[in-house]
């Protein structure tokens, strides 16, 4: 497989970190032809440690039509890539359609899909009573927030570091009242994004990559061919 892009995601990405914070790293991989038109396509979604800066990281490798699917589902995890603050590796195929056009992923959608898992963090919290699960919470309440106002999705959230720390360390809480009170507001907010999402542009993307890669494999054969 060939990495065509690697970031950095989690509390590192949303300068909230602290010293013994580990690194989360995500990547997205292109398969090669000869596997990926095979009756044995193994190309999945690899997680795994690894070594980062010195520090162990957690990796996740997403092929990239699995990478497109989430997505375009508006998957906070994989939307949160294309806007990381700090990037590892960006082919320069990806960064001229995927970066570029990252855009085409934000639709109204979000709103769906980030209140869904609000919801969930907020179970979680009513389960076990982890502060962790109200700060995820509000971090996600908070990029959907501005990814409907600015059009741009909200990673970096070191400007209310204070805030999330405090939710984070329980010094401050949400209940679910609250947190229904501002997913209402959420939904009243008169936003630009696009109602629907555009597959056939989005399915573009993944061509372009593909097809300038299978390129340079399908150059690099002939090449050796020759030799």
């Amino acid at each position: 497989m060939h990495i065509v892009y690697s970031c950095v995601t989690g509390s590192r990405a949303y300068g909230l970190h602290r010293e013994d914070s580990d690194y989360d790293i995500k990547r997205v991989y292109i398969q090669q032809p000869m596997v990926m038109f095979s009756v044995d396509d193994k190309s999945k979604t690899h997680t795994y440690k690894h070594i980062y800066k010195g520090i162990e990281a957690d990796y996740v490798d997403y092929e990239l039509r699995t990478f497109t699917k989430l997505a375009a589902k508006s998957n906070p995890t994989v939307l949160e890539m294309l806007w990381s603050p700090e990037i590892i590796v960006c082919a320069d195929v990806f960064k001229a359609n995927f970066i570029k056009h990252r855009k085409l992923f934000l639709t109204k959608h979000i709103i769906t899909t980030y209140i869904g898992y609000s919801i969930q963090q907020m179970k979680r919290y009513e389960k076990d009573s982890k502060p962790k699960h109200i700060m995820h919470l509000m971090r996600l309440l908070l990029a959907c927030e501005h990814a409907l106002k600015t059009g741009e999705m909200l990673v970096d959230v070191s400007h209310q570091k204070d805030y999330l720390n405090a939710l984070r360390d329980g010094d401050i809480g949400i209940n679910r009242e609250e947190m229904e009170l501002k997913i209402e507001e959420l939904e009243q907010i008169d936003t630009n994004l696009p109602q629907n999402r555009d597959f056939p542009a989005i399915n573009d993307l993944i061509y372009e990559v593909y097809a300038h890669w299978f390129k340079i494999y399908l150059n690099a054969g002939d090449r050796t061919e020759k030799e």
